[in-house]
């Protein structure tokens, strides 16, 4: 997922004179959002769950930011613009599908450790580890 993000840093900042305006605004957003990526990049790790959820944010306004400028680009006279314009949001697309995966997991995670069959013991945690090695060498040996 962080190099979706960078890539499409990079593309969008190589890309930027290509993209003909006289707003200052676009600029000024295509800026921010280079740097955001960046950020959001440099950030994902599995420590910061917040991120995830930033990360799926920004990949849902991504897909529908660049899909509609790709729809508004005229193919005839601009094909290259409207190829870099639906490419990013292909790429943002992928982005969506593995962050919306990540946060389903890290959801999905919360829900089975509340409802796990792991005993509540007051055991010190390297005597479970010994417990938990002794019981995985056990199920090892009766396999087939």
């Amino acid at each position: 997922m962080r190099w979706l993000f960078l890539t499409n840093s990079v593309v969008l900042l190589i890309a930027f004179p290509l993209f003909k305006t006289a707003a200052v605004i676009p600029v000024i957003f295509g800026t921010v959002l280079v740097i955001t990526l960046m950020v959001l990049a440099g950030l994902t790790t599995s420590k910061y769950k917040w991120v995830h959820i930033a990360n799926m944010v920004v990949a849902l306004m991504g897909v529908a930011i660049f899909e509609v400028l790709a729809f508004a680009t005229d193919l005839t006279t601009d094909p290259l613009v409207f190829l870099i314009r639906q490419g990013v949001a292909l790429s943002f697309l992928l982005a969506l599908y593995f962050t919306t995966r990540t946060v389903l997991g890290i959801f999905s995670k919360k829900q089975q450790v509340f409802h796990s069959d792991i005993s509540e013991s007051t055991t010190e945690p390297e005597e479970s580890n010994e417990a938990l090695l002794q019981e995985i060498k056990e199920r090892n040996e009766h396999r087939p």
